[in-house]
């Protein structure tokens, strides 16, 4: 099994992860996906979809003048200032009070860090959290939380408490141009 291999209930809630991430970011989002959403018509095919050719500009031109109404982000906003309308009371241990300041690697506070959990629940349906400390422990080293949404967690076993975690992304190279890397966290408790 490859380390990008993806669970059975990942491969099959996917396509609808998509779909709520490409129509949460919006017009700009859903117009680059073109025909997913945008399919050409029938006279477009016809006259050629190839660029230059009057099919493609047309299509070009119909995908410009394309409105999408943002409802979903709209809708996940108003949801998540409705779940925060009141301050959440959050307690934590003695010795770990500084989470609540900063609880991601980022400084995020506790209750910024909720508002994203709460936004990953309503846009995908799940998220996980990841808590680590950083690799190397100073005397005001303490706690990080780390959120991955459900696009982010592509593979697990209860049985085996397995978990793997896509962390790819863009990294900035020496000539200061940008390389997309892939990187995955495995997760696994020891028995």
């Amino acid at each position: 099994m490859a380390i990008n291999t993806q669970h059975p209930s990942y491969v099959a809630l996917l396509p609808d992860w998509k779909i709520m991430r490409d129509t949460y970011h919006g017009t700009s989002a859903v117009k680059a996906q073109g025909q997913l959403y945008l399919p050409a018509t029938g006279g477009m095919l016809a006259d050629g979809m190839t660029p230059g050719e009057i099919g493609a500009q047309a299509y070009e031109a119909y995908r410009q003048r394309a409105q999408f109404f943002e409802f979903v982000s709209e809708a996940v906003r108003r949801m998540v200032g409705v779940l925060h309308r009141k301050p959440p009371s959050i307690e934590v241990p003695a010795g770990m009070e500084d989470i609540v300041e900063s609880a991601t690697s980022e400084d995020e506070s506790i209750h910024q860090l909720l508002r994203r959990v709460n936004e990953a629940q309503l846009v995908y349906g799940r998220c996980g959290l990841f808590a680590d400390l950083p690799a190397e422990p100073t005397t005001d080293a303490h706690l990080w939380l780390s959120l991955y949404t459900g696009l982010h967690i592509l593979n697990w076993e209860e049985e085996e408490e397995l978990v793997v975690l896509d962390e790819s992304g863009y990294v900035r190279q020496a000539d200061f141009t940008w390389k997309h890397e892939d990187q995955y966290r495995v997760l696994r408790r020891n028995p």
